[in-house]
């Protein structure tokens, strides 16, 4: 189910009209129907007005995980950390918006650590396509600097196996976590090697009993 659906959803349940959403978020009632048709997503501002209002889940209504509303204490003003690609200061409907989903390791292998509050990337839809194929992560360490650096957000596309990633950077899991490395696959086929770019970590060599979790396909920063 889409964002706008869920939206739908959640404002025919409280028994909301268009209009009457419009008038809250201080928009004209053909933007509801086009966020509902998915024609358009809704800005960053509406979100939070309907989070605060309604007390409504984010989390539920970007990805469709968990509850419609939030049920615990938690104050309802939590900011939701939006990151902004380099030369993009504004959202538009040209956006995705993609939770992140854990910390990811550049460095010792690290468990996931999943954000609270709810940390939400735009990103241009021009870059990737349904949001669904893919996982964003937040970089924990520098053994990838100075091309992946403490704190960036790597967004990467869903694979599992290894066809077609030697040379790629990937995400990989572990008996130990979750970790950001350059695969080279060995010349036996059987094994690969994990390597950093920062030259003060060492080569991994795995094999492939290791999972895949994705390949790299952007880097995002905070400016």
């Amino acid at each position: 189910m889409s964002v706008g659906k869920r939206l739908k959803e959640f404002r025919i349940m409280k028994k909301i009209t268009q209009e009457g959403l419009a008038s809250l978020l201080k928009i004209a009632t053909k933007n509801i129907s086009d966020y509902e048709t998915g024609k358009t997503a809704p800005s960053l501002q509406s979100l939070q007005t309907i989070r605060n209002t309604y007390n409504l889940s984010l989390d539920w209504l970007l990805t469709g995980e968990g509850s419609m509303f939030l049920t615990d204490e938690k104050p309802l003003n939590n900011k939701i950390d939006v990151l902004h690609t380099q030369n993009q200061k504004t959202l538009n409907d040209n956006y995705w918006y993609i939770r992140v989903n854990a910390d990811i390791s550049a460095g010792n292998p690290l468990q996931a650590m999943e954000h609270e509050p709810l940390y939400v990337i735009p990103i241009l839809k021009s870059l990737i396509d349904n949001p669904d194929n893919y996982y964003c992560f937040r970089v924990n360490g520098d053994s990838m600097s100075p091309e992946i650096e403490h704190n960036d957000y790597v967004v990467m596309a869903k694979k599992h196996d290894f066809n077609n990633i030697d040379n790629k950077i990937v995400a990989m899991r572990n008996e130990d976590g979750l970790n950001l490395k350059r695969l080279v696959v060995a010349t036996d086929n059987k094994s690969a090697i994990l390597v950093s770019v920062n030259t003060k970590y060492n080569p991994i060599v795995v094999s492939k009993d290791h999972i895949i979790v994705g390949v790299l396909k952007l880097v995002i920063r905070r400016y």
